[in-house]
């Protein structure tokens, strides 16, 4: 779990980068994970679970459950799964149609 100050809809102030997973995973005890080792094809703006694979060696992939949640209150239920972009989209056009 990485925590992070989040604004309105639960957009961060800033983004959860590839160091940031690494070192997560490095202070979770889960051996010496590089930030290199960490395969994310873009610094993640959303709170929520991402799958992030990180290669441990040359034929060795392990996928990452990264929980990012807001900066402090009360312990919170873990939000969905983010939605994809095209996902995103096609929920923006089916409210259209409903007004």
């Amino acid at each position: 779990m990485i925590t992070a100050r989040v604004g309105e809809h639960g957009r961060l102030f800033g983004s959860v980068t590839a160091s940031d997973i690494a070192e997560a995973v490095n202070a979770h005890g889960a051996g010496n994970v590089g930030h290199r080792q960490v395969v994310l094809s873009a610094p993640i703006k959303d709170v929520g679970i991402y799958d992030v694979p990180v290669n441990l060696t040359r034929n060795v992939v392990a996928t990452v459950a990264v929980q990012v949640a807001p900066e402090g209150g009360a312990a919170q239920e873990a939000p969905a799964p983010a939605a994809t972009k095209d996902e995103d989209e096609d929920k923006d056009d089916d409210e259209e149609e409903e007004a």
